[in-house]
């Protein structure tokens, strides 16, 4: 890619404005009222960080090349699924969350119809799938439910209940297609455009892809070609975190510079509530944190809040080369210490508690006053409360991508030993038969670990560590992976 590509979309050019602001008041020598120099306020490992950065998005398609677009526009003309009707939805929802084949009867005939009814607009999704012609909006956080995970619900939804109905028909071949494509569609979202809210619901995808491969390789005459090419299908042992580490440069290029340089010394706190949070805040809440820091000498300090952002970023980028359940337990570390620094504040700054309407913190009068006099001795207490957030989305994204990687190296032993079962009768004794058979081309790593996954065959499941890195011997429920200490999974079409 030239150089001359980095920068078509004008988001660059807004993110090169906003990072040279930063560098040059940085190096001014200007010192604040605060004390800390702008010099100090940008990590210097951070400044081999941008120029990759700015590889993070291509150039836009035209709506009428984009299959997102035409998939959304064809969607809107389908016939609608009877909300109204009770049996056809509870029928929709656990055929598609449940282990249950595609309903018959009256039930299933409508959702046949609905199904065909999608099939034009699925149609072009599938043909952007694979020219590589599916690009996202770009959205606001207040939109994300609407503009992302609805439709791309609907869209794993639909993938999964056609698979189910095409199996019903004997027609394993085209539902193990709509399978793989469905993975292939997230691995385009997660790998495609490069920011964090398109990496998770490309995980998220993903994983809904493999939901209905293990359900497919569970079918009572599922041939055994099927099961092979559902194995090829996935990336077994590819580490996954450099994308992630690369997301997170572009995220804090793109977005977290982008709003710090929107920032100043001299806002006021009702000036960086409207700014952090778009003039959204909700009034209960904006009223208390302006109750709390009423007293408060400096609530927030732009530079020190900057370093604190670049810092976090470069220790973030340093753990992901350290095993999962190091890097996620230091990251769980640090939002421990500001979580007790900020108190209060957390709940009252939670922007996806604001965006999914949840009830506002109360404080009685008594805490109040004990709250507000902690909280004046705290330094920049706004800008922590910030950084919790950033670190809690360090976290969101550092157990997705191990879950992620753990489910997919994990699935491929599911198959495997699935295909094993159907061709001796019998469950393969260890790991290494599957790979001695050339049913898998190694044992699937654990990433809690680093180690092959667990796999014991007279219980007929595999399991890892899960995100405390401690192996306590399948003890796990398969029905809710990470309910248990370890993270568990059956193998399927085993009794």
């Amino acid at each position: 890619m030239d150089y001359g590509t980095k920068v078509r979309d004008c988001r660059s050019l807004v993110v090169l404005a906003a990072f040279a602001i930063l560098v040059h008041e940085s190096g001014c020598g200007t010192t604040q009222q605060t004390g800390v120099e702008k010099s100090q306020a940008i990590s210097p490992d951070l400044l081999k960080l941008v120029d990759s950065s700015l590889l993070y998005r291509r150039e836009p398609l035209p709506d009428e090349r984009n299959a997102f677009v035409l998939w959304q526009k064809a969607v809107a003309e389908q016939v609608e699924l009877p909300f109204g009707d009770v049996a056809v939805m509870e029928s929709y929802d656990s055929t598609y969350d449940g282990p249950g084949p595609f309903p018959g009867g009256e039930v299933g005939e409508r959702l046949t119809r609905w199904l065909d009814s999608n099939r034009p607009a699925m149609n072009l999704l599938t043909q952007g799938i694979l020219r590589d012609r599916c690009q996202l909006p770009e959205v606001t956080d207040i939109e994300i439910n609407r503009a992302y995970l609805t439709p791309f619900r609907e869209i794993g939804k639909i993938k999964f209940l056609n698979a189910k109905r095409l199996v019903k028909q004997g027609n394993f071949d085209t539902a193990a297609t709509e399978l793989v494509q469905l993975h292939r569609f997230g691995s385009m979202i997660a790998n495609g455009e490069g920011v964090l809210i398109d990496r998770l619901v490309g995980l998220a995808i993903m994983r809904m892809s493999f939901s209905g491969m293990k359900w497919l390789a569970g079918q009572k005459h599922v041939p055994l070609w099927i099961l092979q090419s559902l194995i090829a299908s996935l990336d077994i042992n590819v580490d996954t975190r450099p994308g992630l580490a690369q997301t997170m440069r572009i995220e804090f290029t793109t977005y977290s510079l982008r709003q710090l340089s929107t920032l100043s010394e001299e806002d006021d706190i009702e000036t960086y509530l409207d700014k952090v949070f778009f003039g959204a805040l909700e009034k209960q809440s904006r009223d208390l944190i302006l109750k709390l820091l009423a007293k408060h000498p400096r609530p927030f300090e732009w530079a020190a809040m900057v370093k604190l952002s670049s810092d976090s970023l470069v220790e973030f980028l340093k753990g992901l080369q350290r095993p999962w359940p190091e890097a996620i337990s230091e990251l769980e570390a640090k939002a421990d210490k500001l979580r007790q620094e900020v108190g209060k504040l957390e709940p009252l700054l939670d922007f996806m508690a604001h965006a999914l309407g949840e009830k506002p913190l109360s404080l009685s009068d008594r805490e109040l006053r004990l709250e507000r006099k902690r909280l004046k001795s705290v330094k920049d207490p706004l800008g922590k409360t910030g950084e919790l957030s950033v670190i809690r989305g360090y976290l969101m994204c550092s157990r997705a991508e191990a879950g992620y990687q753990s489910e997919r190296n994990a699935l491929a032993i599911l198959l495997g030993a699935r295909l094993y079962a159907l061709r001796h009768q019998k469950l393969p004794s260890t790991l290494q038969t599957l790979v001695d058979e050339n049913i898998i081309p190694a044992a699937p790593i654990d990433p809690f670990s680093g180690k092959p996954l667990h796999y014991d065959h007279e219980r007929s499941i595999v399991w890892s560590v899960g995100k405390n890195g401690v192996d306590d011997g399948g003890d796990g429920d398969p029905n809710d992976i990470i309910a248990g200490k370890d993270w568990v999974w059956k193998i399927p079409g085993v009794k």
